[in-house]
């Protein structure tokens, strides 16, 4: 497209003076051009959009249908390096300002931000602003509203799942945030498989991250952690007396229709959270003397998913060693288990939204 049809369509964007209707049509135009590589290029390129969708997201007097627009134009510009830079470079502090207008119970495009935020996140750029890592003020303020117990609430807040833990799976992020007990213990909660999708796989990932800090490890199983993992791998079989008391008083004596989780990717998360306790001799005791390879071994007779039964006989590895001193030994057979900005998020189907 010609740089003078990009001005034009702009004019339309910006102008004050076009009507509603044009300017509607015009922004449903760019959503289509941002739904194409090519045209996320061109959107790019030009380099007059992103700073007006950014500017005009905070437009209070701004029309609903245009704001909702402006917001799923944004989501898609995110999804790309240069989109996400593009963002990034037209405000001071834009991750914050973002962090903190999520936090208003009035805001009425809480799930957009979120989603926004999310893909930012995936690009370490984002690391260069100032986030929530530091500041337990705006923790709180976030969980309060991550954690609410209104579900329309909680299904608007799903993106910011993905968000804690991509920025989680940052070294420096992730050292930042375990140093809040709070925000830790908050994450250590079941894993409702009723849930959306991509608010289960983000709370898999962000503990699964939490996992690869041995320096929590032991905070983390007096937390119960491990029923947390172990409940959503589950299914309904059947353990002798023995076994069953060894696991978590959580995952003993299920019923008949327990169902596993049903995504791959988040069991497979849950599967390298386990491994990752492993890396420190408490940890390990704790998964061995609580019937975790029980757990394990039925998985990987029901499990499908190649990677995922991989991510299994590695635990297992794990598990079936005698004395903890042999562990460095079955280590070398492995790939070493570490946390990841994208290592399971890229297997997540790509949120274009059209």
């Amino acid at each position: 497209m010609e740089t003078e049809v990009h001005e034009d369509l702009f004019e339309i964007l910006q102008s004050s003076s076009v009507r509603l209707g044009a300017k509607i049509c015009g922004f449903e135009y760019v959503l289509g051009l941002s739904a194409t590589e090519d045209g996320l290029n061109q959107i790019v390129t030009f380099q007059k959009y992103v700073p007006f969708f950014v500017t005009y997201i905070n437009d209070s007097k701004a029309n609903e249908n245009a704001l909702t627009l402006a917001h799923k134009c944004l989501i898609n510009i995110s999804t790309s390096q240069e989109g996400a830079s593009a963002i990034l470079n037209s405000k001071e502090d834009l991750i914050l300002h973002l962090l903190n207008r999520i936090c208003k119970e009035d805001y009425k495009f809480v799930d957009y931000s979120c989603h926004i935020l999310s893909n930012l996140a995936t690009f370490d750029e984002t690391l260069k602003q100032k986030d929530f890592s530091s500041d337990e003020k705006l923790q709180g303020k976030l969980l309060k509203c991550f954690l609410s117990s209104e579900q329309k609430t909680r299904d608007s807040y799903k993106f910011l799942a993905l968000y804690f833990a991509t920025i989680s799976g940052y070294p420096e992020r992730r050292r930042l945030l375990i140093k809040n007990e709070n925000f830790i213990t908050s994450f250590v909660h079941h894993i409702n498989i009723e849930e959306p999708c991509v608010r289960r796989m983000g709370v898999a990932i962000m503990l699964r991250n939490l996992c690869s800090e041995p320096s929590v490890h032991k905070f983390l199983t007096e937390k119960d952690i491990l029923s947390i993992l172990l409940l959503p791998l589950m299914g309904p079989e059947e353990y002798d007396e023995e076994q069953m008391e060894k696991l978590p008083l959580d995952c003993q004596y299920l019923e008949s229709t327990k169902q596993r989780e049903t995504v791959p990717q988040i069991r497979r998360a849950l599967i390298q959270a386990l491994s990752l306790l492993c890396y420190t001799e408490d940890g390990w005791k704790y998964l061995v003397n609580h019937g975790v390879y029980f757990v394990a071994r039925d998985l990987h007779k029901w499990e499908t998913d190649p990677d995922t039964k991989e991510a299994i006989e590695t635990l297992v590895g794990f598990l079936l060693i005698e004395h903890y001193s042999e562990m460095n030994t079955v280590m070398e057979g492995y790939e070493m288990v570490t946390p990841s900005v994208t290592e399971i998020l890229k297997d997540i189907p790509d949120f274009i939204v059209v």
